[in-house]
């Protein structure tokens, strides 16, 4: 899997942007909570390129430290400081060894994250058990513990008695992040209703670290097929974070912006702009009286590819009817854009300009329609409104057909008889 430059393959879509730890219903099945033993604090020197004597006290030293005595029941929770609580947290993974992940498995290291939060902890120990008790408390209330689900819902507000307010903000978050994902394996309504409760929630009181869970639950809406609802959420967040005037949210909330844009421009004039793969800037005039297919797309995208092949067959088909198609690359290097074309034979104009990501945002037209996942295609009617959304296999060749007529069937493939 590719790094988060080019986000995460989910649900046939290369999403663009990174995701938390609802990734879009990422898994089916069981509650995926995230390993509960956290690694070791990056403030601790790693032995590793120590010699000699010093070598080995420090392997030595740190075999101690995230050991648990074996000898004893490996889920008997010492007592101690939070830093030998966080201790016993690491080395439990290995000393439970097949009886990792049960009951007894997650209750110690709810237990011992209990006792961390109850040690008048650092504030990086106060996260680290605060972390892990949100996990283990996860898994045991999905394995039907009642006083998980109690203890659960009980953790912000036990944070906020002990100071720690902006630890409590983050814990409700991640309960925010379980409900969302529970709901997505229930059924739309259920997820429709968790998302508008958390818009509530939001609402209240944002800070920087809630826009990317935010910006998920419009995602969600839209790939629901709620689009209304999923332009309206793209425009209150984008106005919502603009609030805390922290030009790091910037790309970011022009992205929603762009995506409440796209979501509502069918009936609307569109144009697109840009510098094709010789660096010619894009004559939109010429497109006039044409059916144009806007296709946002990269090489390293496998959906993109797959599509390739139809919208060839398609292109093809109506190009005399008057069908054009640009493609607008969000690739980062130009020769392998040029590479791919030249390998697939593409027929169209596309349309590259390098920007992905950084300072600037992203591509200009992947902005201006928010574009967060690829494919991600538009139909520009011969009025030069946009005519359709979200246009991907038969659903493409229906707008086509509305559009421009039907195609003329397929004449089946004649197989020789024996003999000749």
């Amino acid at each position: 899997m590719r790094s988060n430059r080019f986000g995460l393959l989910v649900m046939g879509v290369c999403l663009l942007v990174g995701w938390s730890v609802v990734a879009l219903g990422r898994t089916q099945g069981a509650e995926q909570v995230p390993p509960a033993a956290p690694a070791a604090s990056p403030s601790q020197e790693s032995p590793q390129g120590q010699s000699g004597s010093a070598g080995q006290a420090a392997d030595k030293k740190a075999a101690k430290v995230f050991s648990v005595d074996t000898k004893t029941d490996p889920f008997q929770v010492p007592e101690g400081t939070p830093e030998r609580l966080i201790d016993y947290i690491r080395g439990l993974p290995e000393a439970a060894g097949e009886d990792r992940h049960t009951p007894k498995y997650y209750r110690a290291l709810a237990e011992a994250s209990r006792r961390i939060l109850a040690g008048k902890p650092e504030p990086s120990q106060a996260q680290i058990g605060a972390q892990v008790r949100v996990q283990s408390l996860a898994a045991l209330e999905a394995a039907n513990d009642p006083k998980a689900a109690e203890e659960l819902a009980a953790l912000p507000g036990d944070l906020e008695k002990q100071g720690q307010a902006a630890l409590a903000h983050e814990i409700t978050r991640i309960l925010w992040q379980i409900r969302m994902n529970r709901a997505m394996r229930a059924s739309p309504d259920d997820l429709e209703k968790v998302i508008t409760e958390f818009r509530q929630w939001v609402g209240i009181k944002p800070e920087a670290s809630d826009l990317q869970l935010a910006m998920e639950t419009a995602h969600l809406l839209e790939a629901m097929g709620k689009r209304e609802a999923a332009a309206l959420a793209y425009q209150e967040y984008a106005k919502l974070f603009a609030t805390l005037e922290q030009p790091e949210l910037a790309s970011m909330l022009k992205l929603m912006e762009g995506a409440g844009r796209r979501l509502g421009s069918i009936g609307k004039k569109m144009e697109v702009e840009g510098k094709t793969l010789d660096g010619q800037v894009l004559d939109w005039s010429k497109y006039q009286d044409k059916v144009v297919l806007v296709v946002f797309w990269a090489t390293w995208c496998g959906p993109c590819r797959a599509e390739t092949p139809h919208i060839k067959k398609l292109y093809e088909g109506y190009h005399d009817r008057g069908l054009e198609v640009i493609g607008i690359s969000l690739d980062q290097q130009v020769e392998e854009v040029q590479q791919y074309v030249r390998e697939v034979a593409i027929p169209w104009t596309i349309l590259f300009s390098g920007q992905v990501g950084g300072a600037d945002g992203g591509d200009p037209m992947a902005i201006k329609y928010g574009i967060i996942g690829i494919p991600a295609m538009m139909l520009v009617g011969k009025d030069g409104n946009v005519a359709a959304l979200d246009l991907r296999g038969p659903k493409l060749d229906e707008e086509l057909a509305r559009l421009l007529g039907p195609l003329p069937p397929e004449k089946p493939e004649t197989k020789p008889t024996p003999g000749q």
